[in-house]
């Protein structure tokens, strides 16, 4: 397993991509992608999620990007093993072993590769109005990544690098 920490955006810009709102419908149906997961969001349509999400940013002004992005990336090989439920179960461990389990999170499964993938949409600003450290650490997120490989049985995925 392998988690890209990806760059920063708006919160509308990644819930957009992780549901698919803005590429081709004829490519990606609705059975492309499926929300396996939330914390802390009210509703579940584009508009509730996005609101939800800046709506917690708002507790604290100083941080300029507040929405994060992270992508979970499996090898081919543990397509057989990696249901729904045990990408939710391992997404929510590292969600957890990250320290992002004190604000707001969404799990969005995609289908259309061979390469199961998750993503994880997070909110920089946690529950209680501060900064979330750990959302952008290369180095925690490399070490949560080989414990939940080594605890899930999971092979690295072929021909990529750890996002170091």
């Amino acid at each position: 397993m392998i988690g890209k920490i990806l760059k920063s955006g708006s919160f509308g810009s990644k819930v957009d991509y992780v549901t698919r709102e803005k590429h081709d419908k004829r490519i990606f149906t609705p059975d492309t992608w499926k929300i396996l997961g939330s914390d802390g969001l009210v509703g579940t349509k584009r508009r509730q999620i996005i609101a939800s999400f800046e709506s917690q940013s708002m507790l604290n002004h100083r941080i300029s990007n507040p929405a994060g992005h992270i992508t979970l990336s499996f090898a081919a090989e543990d397509r057989p093993k990696l249901s729904d439920k045990k990408m939710l179960q391992i997404a929510r461990d590292y969600i957890r072993m990250m320290g992002l389990d004190k604000t707001q999170w969404l799990i969005v499964r995609h289908y259309e590769t061979d390469k199961p993938h998750c993503h994880i949409v997070f909110n920089m600003v946690g529950n209680n109005g501060k900064r979330m450290e750990c959302g952008r650490n290369r180095y925690k997120n490399k070490k949560v990544c080989e414990a939940l490989t080594r605890k899930y049985g999971l092979a690295l995925p072929k021909q990529e690098n750890p996002d170091l």
